[in-house]
């Protein structure tokens, strides 16, 4: 079985990664949300 203390430890390691790939999976779609309506309005203007 696997140990609290080891589990807690794996944890604190994943943790910052994990939280630094939610972040830039986050700001990958709002750029790419951002793009298509940037898209939009420019065929609309033109």
């Amino acid at each position: 079985m696997i140990r609290l203390d080891n589990l807690a430890a794996t944890g604190a390691d994943i943790g910052p990664v994990f939280i630094i790939g939610a972040v830039l999976v986050l700001l990958g779609a709002v750029g790419s949300t951002v793009g298509l309506l940037l898209r939009r309005r420019g065929r609309r203007e033109g």
